[in-house]
Formats: structure tokens, C-alpha cells, sequence
């Protein structure tokens, strides 16, 4: 399960009609759309409810803030999860960054691989007419998706990203218990200076580049827009 939290495109603040409009995909007669449902709202039309919300975010004219906030629950594309699960995990996600008492509309999407919700969040609380500050929320959010991971029996995703320094203590680790060397810090080892040597040299040319690192069984290879050195 992947949640993601979706930045307005422009600068300018988003508008939640226009968000709303977008993940029904009204314009294409919700043909994207397998189900949908407002929470904290006071009405059953969707035109209703938009409005509701739009006038509850006018109420409030001290947040300077964005008072919309999009986010995107996927699934693995092997999974197919009941209505009563999607509404389990949009609700645990939500109470986790205390935006549960938030009007919102949720929206399965089926038309990707990847079934996935989105969820346009309404930030003025309609109770108290306050913005609800969400700083912070993104390690909330992926700690607890990993939770739900688990008690729903879904594919498990690595959310919390690690960083540099815990990755290099990995690293050290698996040295250290199996005595063998990653190929990263083989290469700084053995071939680094030489190869620093070539590309610093303006009368190098490819064919110098590629015989040194033929010396140590190493190749360039096509990544992305760039190129990797890997062994051959």
C-alpha cells in the first residue's frame, strides 16, 4: 500500500470544487469511478456537499495555509480490498493526523492496474471553523499504513525510509558477519583512483575510460538519462 500526500500543481491555493470535479471524473460521466463517499457532509448530492465545503473554508479567513489537502491510497496490483477495508484504512490513515472529524470525499478509482483512493480533504473543521495544522504528517502516515498493512494482510511496502547513516550501519553489519565486501565500497577501494584519474585527464577519451575499467571487470551502462558503472 503506498499513501501519498498531492501538492496543489500551481502556486496559488487549490480549489476543492476543482479537485472534487477531477477525481469524479465528471467530465467523462465518472467513468473512472468505482465508488464514492462524503464524510461529515449534510447532503446526498455531490453539487450540495461541494458547496457546503467551499462555504465552510470561506468561514475561515485567518488560515493562510492551503485548506485542501489531497491524498492517494494504492494498492499492489495483485489486490483487490472490500469496501469495508478501504473505509477501515481511510479512516485510521485520517484519525492518525487528527483529521478525522474533516468533511472529505472519498473516491475509488478501478481503471489503472493499481486500485487506489483518492481523498480531498476539507482542513477548516466544520465544528469549530479552525485549520487543522498537518505538519509532520508524513512519518505519521507511513507508520501507520504499515500497521494496516498488517492487519488487513496486505503486500507489505517499506515506508519509513531510512537514512543515510542506518543504511551504512546495514551495510557495516552484513560485512562484517559474512566477511564480504558490497560492490560500491569495492569499487571506491579498488578502482576509484583510477577512474577519477581518466575523467580528470582532458586529453581522455572514451576508449581510455572503458580499458580502465575493463582492468576490473567493470562496464558503463545506460540508467535512466545517465550511466551507472556495474560489473560485467
Amino acid at each position: 500500500m503506498v499513501v501519498k500526500k498531492v501538492a496543489a500543481k500551481k502556486a496559488t491555493k487549490s480549489s476543492y470544487k476543482s479537485l472534487a470535479t477531477y477525481i469524479l471524473d465528471l467530465k467523462n460521466n465518472m467513468e473512472k469511478v468505482e465508488s464514492y463517499r462524503f464524510t461529515n457532509c449534510s447532503f446526498t448530492e455531490i453539487d450540495h456537499n461541494i458547496l457546503e465545503v467551499e462555504n465552510i473554508q470561506d468561514l475561515n479567513q485567518r488560515a493562510t495555509q492551503d485548506k485542501t489537502y489531497h491524498l492517494i491510497v494504492s494498492f499492489d496490483e495483485t489486490e483487490n480490498p472490500s469496501e469495508e477495508v478501504l473505509q477501515d484504512i481511510e479512516e485510521e490513515l485520517l484519525k492518525s493526523i487528527g483529521l478525522e472529524d474533516c468533511q472529505r470525499l472519498s473516491v475509488v478509482h478501478g481503471n489503472t492496474n493499481n486500485k487506489h483512493i483518492h481523498i480531498a480533504i476539507n482542513l477548516i473543521n466544520p465544528q469549530s471553523l479552525n485549520y487543522t495544522n498537518t505538519s509532520f504528517d508524513k512519518l505519521t502516515l507511513q507508520r501507520r499504513a504499515a500497521e494496516l498493512e498488517k492487519k488487513h494482510n496486505l503486500v507489505i511496502t517499506n515506508h519509513v525510509k531510512r537514512t543515510p547513516e542506518e543504511k551504512k550501519k546495514d551495510i557495516d553489519d552484513k560485512t562484517i558477519h559474512t566477511g564480504m565486501i558490497n560492490f560500491k565500497d569495492w569499487v571506491k577501494e579498488n578502482a576509484a583512483a583510477d577512474i577519477k584519474k581518466v575523467l580528470a585527464d582532458e586529453k581522455s577519451t572514451w576508449k581510455d575510460l572503458y580499458e580502465t575499467l575493463a582492468k576490473y571487470d567493470l562496464e558503463l551502462r545506460d540508467r535512466g538519462n545517465g550511466n551507472v558503472i556495474s560489473s560485467r
